[in-house]
């Protein structure tokens, strides 16, 4: 099993969460205990957020299924359900019986779209690079002839990531309480 995420998100998360904690420890510094609730509020909110936008969300390439997990949702799909994969706004995985699941994780970028027009490659740690892996494991199970039974059911299964949901409703509460306590 192999986790994803962009550099550019861990770049932007951990300056969310540094921010946060920076803004939480002026606060303290500069008025002590009395108005801390601000400060650590409007931290928290800063921190919380940048975590479960940014930090959070990935691409996980199993051999058996890719998982993409989004800030709220968790989205997952069977390797042999994969009818292709899709990259206009953001890596998309396409079933065999036409659902589609995106990826908050792996957007694709303006300057992404422009050198895979003219068929250049970007780096290591790209949505491209996400997405040649997963197209690779897809055709590694259709040559290995891993067509059992029909399938069953929808290709796709969604659900609510809770660890998610609970991050951003506590981050929401914590800015509202920083701005209205």
């Amino acid at each position: 099993m192999v986790v994803h995420r962009l550099r550019s998100s861990l770049i932007w998360g951990w300056i969310a969460v540094g921010f946060g904690a920076a803004v939480a420890i002026v606060q303290l510094a500069s008025s002590g205990f009395a108005d801390a609730h601000v400060g650590l509020g409007l931290g928290l909110a800063a921190a919380g957020l940048g975590w479960a936008a940014f930090l959070r969300p990935s691409v996980v390439v199993s051999p058996d299924e890719i998982e993409l997990r989004n800030v709220v949702q968790i989205a997952s799909m069977p390797v042999d359900r994969i009818a292709g994969v899709e990259l206009k706004w953001s890596l998309e995985l396409v079933g065999d019986d036409g659902k589609r699941i995106g990826s908050f994780a792996a957007p694709v970028s303006g300057a992404s779209r422009r050198l895979r027009a003219r068929g250049q490659e970007g780096d290591e740690r790209s949505t491209e690079h996400i997405a040649a892996e997963i197209g690779a494991i897809v055709e590694d199970s259709r040559s290995a002839g891993s067509a059992d039974a029909a399938p069953s059911g929808p290709s796709a299964v969604k659900r609510a990531d809770w660890a998610g949901i609970g991050i951003v409703v506590a981050s929401v509460a914590a800015a509202a309480i920083a701005l209205l306590g």
